[in-house]
This record gives C-alpha cells, structure tokens and sequence, in this order.
C-alpha cells in the first residue's frame, strides 16, 4: 500500500478510532456515587466524557465481578515482555530523521522515523504522546497536554515530516520532564488479532488497575479502577464513552448486502463490537495518575492511542 493511499485512508482510520467482542463482559453496576463531569476532553476524537472518581469506593469485601475474576487469576507477563521500557519525551522522538528534501517524504523515510509513545510531567500537568499505528508504523500522532480537569491537543495530524518537525517545537518547548512507568506484570488479551492489556500491576503501590470495558452497544464504556490484590476493594477513577467498531477484519463491509455499510449495518448482521481500550503506559505524581494505552481493533485496523489523566486519591 503506498503512503498516499494509506493517507486517503485517514478519514476511515478515524472512525474506527471512534467508534468488542474481545472486552470484558458488563460487570454488575458499582454502588457509587454518580461521577461528576471531567471538563474538557483531550481531543476532538474523544466521545463522550471522562469523569472524576466517584465519591465511594465497592464495599471493602464484596465479591468481584466475573470478568475481573478472570483477569485476576490469569498468567501475567513481565512489562518488558510486553511494551519495553517508556522512552523519556526527548528519546521518543530522536530516531525520526528530518526529510531534507524537497517533495513528499519517500517509504523509506516513514520507515525510519522510529517515533515512540510516553509520558512526561510539565508545568501545566502531564504531557502524552499518543501514537496511532498501522502496519506499516506510525499512521497519524497527537501530543495531547494537561490534568484531570482539562486537556488539550498541542500538536496532531496525519503522519508527515511536517507534523513530526512542529512535535519537535512543542516538546523542546515544554520543559518537560522525564517520568517512571509504573506498569509492573500485565495480563494479556486479544481482541481479533490485535493483543491489549486490561489489567496491569501498579509498581510501587499496593494496586492493581483495570480498565474495563463495558460492552453494551447502547451504552459502550469504558471504566478505570484502582483494584485491590485480591479484587474485593475497587475503587473507580473514571468513565468514558467507548468507541464501536467491526468485530472482525472485515470492516465496514456488509454481507448481506455486499457493500460498504455503517454501524447499523454491522450490528444488523451482529458484527458490531464494543473496542477494548488497553493499558501501555501509566505515571503516578502524587495523587494524579496518567494512563497511556490504544484502542484493539480488529483485523488491521490499527492499534489508535489514547491518554486519559485522572486523580487517584490514596496511592
């Protein structure tokens, strides 16, 4: 596939981005206080809102629910095994060579461009990275910047040298600094082909955090919990609206009706999914936590990243 084709493409990338079978079923509804709105969103991707933690934490004792009990005793993997270690802002973008030529960037040129997602702590709060990929490499980025009241996009587009030269600017302008990953062992899915993480060890803490998702085509979400080793304490972060997409590489085409189709049409021929949104990277500063991680999707759609910052109160 050439870089122009893969560039038309963009429009379909995004909606995949927004829009699982693979995610873990709905859990039974938590008995907290309803969440208060999170102000702004990072993106103007981003469905739906994130909300703040919710004033009362699951009883301490109470069962957990079946899809936590499943993640909770499965096999877990070293982080290094899974992600690596998370470059420092000014290391994830250092192997991207400049394009000192005139025109459009050749394959080669996207090829080498070795660009990396992380997370960095600047005076406005946190600073990520976040990547969207393809098979090819990196398809499209945002560097998205602030805290659990408000973000903003500083930078963001479709891949190019362009975009990655204003990237450069805005990092060496941020004075930003170099943050820990705080992922321990992960406990891996697979949604389709694509491989994601639901639950991960908070190194340094007596925690784990889940991400869930919730699979209800009507009311999608996604949930993130602080959880207790055991499962019986949980303790909810926050919420978003979760994005829909096809459940198998087949994308928006319908068999029946041998053509392109939307959301309807997909779920009409039950091949409309909820897409599980999976944890890569997480910071912690004091009582504010940043969580690093992409959207499955299937086939190969991609694998589009998503921030989400949040106070987690008690770490």
């Amino acid at each position: 596939m050439t870089r122009a084709l893969r560039l038309r493409l963009l429009p379909l990338a995004w909606l995949l981005a927004c829009v699982a079978c693979g995610g873990a079923s709905p859990a039974p509804a938590e008995p907290t206080a309803a969440p208060a709105a999170n102000g702004e969103e990072a993106g103007p991707d981003e469905p739906g809102a994130s909300a703040a933690p919710s004033e009362a934490a699951t009883e301490p004792g109470s069962a957990p629910p079946a899809a936590l009990r499943e993640l909770l005793a499965a096999e877990r993997v070293p982080r290094d095994e899974w992600v690596g270690a998370m470059p420092s802002p000014t290391e994830a973008i250092a192997d991207c060579p400049a394009w000192e030529h005139e025109g459009e960037p050749d394959e080669y040129w996207f090829e080498e461009c070795g660009l990396r997602e992380t997370l960095g702590r600047t005076a406005a709060g946190w600073l990520a990275l976040e990547i969207d990929w393809d098979e090819r490499g990196v398809f499209a980025l945002r560097l998205v910047e602030g805290d659990a009241s408000a973000a903003r996009e500083r930078v963001g587009g479709a891949m190019s040298p362009a975009l990655v030269e204003r990237l450069r600017g805005a990092i060496a302008g941020s004075e930003v600094r170099a943050v820990r990953d705080r992922v321990g062992r992960v406990v891996p899915e697979t949604f389709s082909i694509t491989g994601y993480a639901p639950l991960v060890e908070l190194e340094g803490t007596d925690w784990l955090l889940w991400l869930e998702t919730r699979d209800d085509l009507d009311r999608p979400e996604w949930v993130l919990w602080l959880v207790s080793p055991d499962g019986r304490t949980r303790r909810e972060l926050g919420r978003r609206e979760a994005t829909r997409g096809p459940c198998d590489g087949g994308g928006y085409w319908c068999e029946e009706t041998n053509a392109e189709c939307d959301e309807e049409g997909l779920r009409a021929e039950g091949r409309l999914c909820v897409l599980p949104l999976g944890i890569r990277r997480v910071a912690i500063d004091g009582e504010a936590m940043a969580v690093l991680g992409t959207i499955a999707v299937a086939g190969h759609g991609g694998a589009p990243g998503r921030s989400w910052f949040v106070d987690a109160p008690g770490l």
